[in-house]
């Protein structure tokens, strides 16, 4: 790995979300200012005197994120990560131009061009915030690739906190206003420039068929050969491919006929062969990245996949609900709401010039512990920690305004105890929502519809941010701030378990394993009922919602141990990461070795038949690093009760 390359990979992608961040934070200082004296325009007191003109002055950047995100959607299989990055620096210096020139305009005009201006930075902000989780986590070592998009964040926190200091240097000259604004322009021809002479995505080049520009972008960040790597890239696009195909063909990818790959070998997956009466299933997962890969794809360009045709499909159904649930939860559960009270807080105990600071700091520091942690701790484990800490916060703030304010000791240890809670929720979301939302969205869908899957996550983040936004004084001068916060808390519960029942791990895996890791994920028991012990909605929500209508008995294929054999710790099974060996176990559930080789067994869901399996790894060369070889399958059935013969595993050996 060329470690100035990946830092160069980081700085000038990450740039995107510097700016969005630097919006955020200049937006609350050019708002107080443009409503005092030092306004320094006319139309300086349209916006005091109207708190319509406010809210949508701060929201026209979300608007024109939303805006551009649907613009995105139409575009980006034909432009690129790196081509919509460009476009996006163009976008925040023109809108950062208008933004400025508009302080010379003291007319109605200036206000017309100010709010033009802000529209089109929103548009930048939808192509950086679509483009640089896929292009980092696509052009990312597995190792540190949570790290690198994590850190995405940490830089957006980073925006908000140098604008903020901006804003307070110029808070008290006459039409300080204008230079935060000025400061996107140069910012933005930096991350122009610098994008500029990086390559492409070497999976997306390979997903338009360009092979050897994908190898010339491959070895842009690693030193020595990039076989290997190429070998990976083209297996995951026959995985993909078959798939596709399959489910073109009437399948979801779990059920119907084996799709038989041949001599080319590649990635795939097969669901079960069915007959009436349930006779016979097999479940199998196949990886093969050697030399025949490159007769099996032949690396042609890909027709663009629909937003429709990606809703339809019962195959990114799992990886979609999540995505979009993570980033909705994320919002909607009072993240700018709680933002909002905080500043407001902090000004009533006489923090007016430092409050803003003060919290843009401590988000800095505790998303700094979730960027260094979560390549370590895991995404999913993160993400649960972070949550349960909001929980906890959200049920202090609504039981802390619930409480009659009194003067006095009393009164101040109150007021302690809501700045605590607070700072408790800050902390919460910075470990988890904060930079654990985007490297999902990064990562979990299928290279051929990321484009697509991470424009929707973008879509329904910015959409359910102006949802809350807008939504939030009405609701409070409706029901209260304490039920507010209590509505608030209610989400947050549900959160936590929207991610505790359906998210898998991810850490460390490739991102052509982590669509197995949750096709495995989901057909084990820890999707339905038996993961937190209940029957009923969780079964059903898996059966009709998860799993689709098509499937057998709920769709479940769940793994049996054959009668008296005796389990073996899967330790034994060669030389492999614990993250990869887990991907394993969950893929392979081993019943048996001896002498280096495992035997399996399965069972469908309505316990008729048993299956018996002979799977060979032979290690190819392209996924031995991560411990997985290529793996050749057999399948015999036998009416249940009778003894089926499970023939061996031969698991070979991987270097990691």
């Amino acid at each position: 790995m060329r470690t100035c390359a990946v830092i160069a990979i980081f700085i000038f992608c990450a740039l995107g979300g510097l700016l969005f961040g630097w919006d955020i934070g200049a937006t609350a200082y050019v708002l107080t200012q443009l409503q005092s004296d030092k306004a320094g325009v006319a139309w300086g007191e349209r916006i005091e005197s109207s708190s319509v003109l406010r809210g949508f002055f701060t929201a026209s950047a979300v608007g024109g994120a939303l805006l551009g995100t649907m613009v995105v959607l139409q575009v980006e299989g034909s432009m690129g990560r790196r081509r919509e990055l460009l476009l996006a620096a163009l976008l925040y210096m023109v809108g950062g131009g208008f933004e400025f020139a508009s302080s010379f305009l003291s007319s109605d005009a200036g206000l017309v061009v100010c709010l033009l201006g802000r529209w089109v930075y929103g548009g930048g902000i939808a192509f950086a915030m679509h483009a640089a989780p896929a292009y980092l986590a696509e052009m990312s070592p597995p190792g540190i690739r949570g790290f690198m998009v994590a850190l995405k964040e940490g830089m957006i926190v980073l925006g908000i906190l140098l604008s903020q200091v901006a804003g307070f240097v110029f808070k008290d000259m006459e039409g300080g206003w204008r230079w935060p604004f000025f400061m996107s322009i140069p910012l933005g021809a930096a991350m122009g420039l610098g994008m500029s002479r990086l390559p492409s995505s070497a999976r997306w080049l390979a997903l338009q068929g360009r092979l050897e520009e994908a190898e010339n972008s491959l070895r842009f960040f690693m030193k020595g050969g990039v076989g290997l790597a190429m070998e990976e890239i083209k297996a995951s696009m026959q995985n993909e491919e078959e798939w596709t195909e399959a489910d073109s063909a009437g399948g979801d990818g779990m059920d119907g006929d084996a799709r038989v790959l041949g001599d080319g070998g590649g990635m795939r997956g097969s669901g079960g062969d069915k007959s009436e009466g349930a006779k016979s299933t097999h479940h199998s997962l196949v990886f093969d990245g050697g030399e025949g890969t490159k007769d099996a794809w032949k690396g042609k360009k890909r027709k663009k996949t629909t937003v429709l045709q990606v809703l339809r499909n019962s195959r990114y159904r799992r990886p979609l609900i999540v995505g979009l649930g993570v980033v909705t939860f994320q919002q909607v559960s009072g993240q700018p709401s709680v933002l909002y009270f905080s500043n407001e807080i902090l000004r009533d105990f006489g923090l007016a010039d430092s409050a803003t600071l003060l919290v843009g700091v401590f988000k800095l520091v505790a998303t700094m512990g979730a960027v260094l942690t979560v390549d370590r701790r895991g995404r999913r484990t993160l993400l649960l920690l972070g949550i349960g800490v909001m929980v906890l916060a959200l049920a202090l703030l609504s039981a802390m305004f619930a409480v009659e304010k009194e003067p006095g000791a009393k009164g101040q240890a109150l007021d302690g105890v809501l700045i605590a809670a607070m700072f408790l929720y800050i902390a919460g979301y910075q470990v988890g929502f904060g930079p654990v939302s985007w490297i999902l969205v990064s990562e979990i869908y299928p290279t051929e519809v990321r484009g697509e899957t991470v424009g929707l996550a973008v879509m329904a983040n910015f959409g359910s941010n102006l949802l809350v936004t807008f939504a939030f004084d009405p609701v409070r001068e409706s029901i209260g701030t304490s039920a507010t916060f209590g509505l608030f808390l209610g989400v947050a519960m549900a959160a936590w378990l929207f991610v505790y029942m359906l998210l898998p791990e991810t850490k460390g895996l490739a991102l052509e394993m982590i669509g197995a890791q949750f096709q495995s994920f989901a057909s084990t028991s820890r999707w339905g009922s038996g993961m937190v012990g209940t029957e009923g909605l969780l079964s059903w929500f898996h059966r009709h919602v998860l799993q689709g209508p098509n499937t057998q008995h709920g769709g479940q294929q769940q793994l049996a141990q054959p009668q008296n054999t005796p389990a073996r710790p899967a330790k034994t099974l060669g030389t492999r990461s614990s993250v990869t060996q887990t991907f394993i176990e969950q893929l392979l559930p081993v019943e048996k070795q001896q002498d280096g080789v495992a035997s399996m067994g399965l069972s469908d869901a309505s316990g008729t038949t048993a299956t018996s399996a002979k799977h060979h790894l032979l290690a190819p060369p392209s996924l031995a690093r991560y411990g997985v070889g290529r793996m050749e399958e057999k399948a015999t059935t036998a009416p249940m009760g009778e003894e089926s013969k499970v023939e061996s595993v031969d698991l070979g050996e991987g270097e990691v």
